[in-house]
This record gives structure tokens, C-alpha cells and sequence, in this order.
């Protein structure tokens, strides 16, 4: 069974806190968000490619009512 990622969230939300949030709220704020994070993201990926001869990154995957989520989703 396919759970879009914004479904995800929202599982995720509601099990470590319950905080019910509809889709649409989740899809606006991580809009928001984006936007306003851009600059500072392009600034420290281009520090990144400049610097940074090794990149080590975390890709455990973690667990949502038994379904095993990476972070992409």
C-alpha cells in the first residue's frame, strides 16, 4: 500500500502527540517553509561543495504504526 509522504506526517504527528492537522495545512506550511529556508539552504549546500571534501549522511529509516519510512517519504 502506497501512503503519500503528506499522509506520513500526519501518522507521524498524530502518534507522537496527537495533533490531527488536515493534508492541506501540511502541504501549505512545508510551502512556507521552503520558501523561506531557500537562500539559507543554496548558501550552505554551496559551502558544502566548496569545503567539504567528504559527506557522511544518515539514511536510517525509521517506524510508523510498523511501516519502516526513510526520511524521503
Amino acid at each position: 500500500m502506497h501512503i503519500c509522504p503528506m499522509k506520513n506526517s500526519q501518522v507521524m504527528l498524530w502518534e507522537l502527540g496527537q495533533i490531527e492537522i488536515g493534508l492541506g495545512t501540511l502541504v501549505t506550511t512545508n510551502e512556507r517553509v521552503q520558501k523561506a529556508i531557500e537562500p539559507s539552504v543554496t548558501e550552505l549546500s554551496n559551502w558544502v561543495k566548496q569545503t567539504q571534501p567528504n559527506i557522511h549522511i544518515d539514511e536510517t529509516l525509521w517506524s510508523v504504526k510498523g511501516s519502516f519510512l526513510s526520511p524521503e517519504t
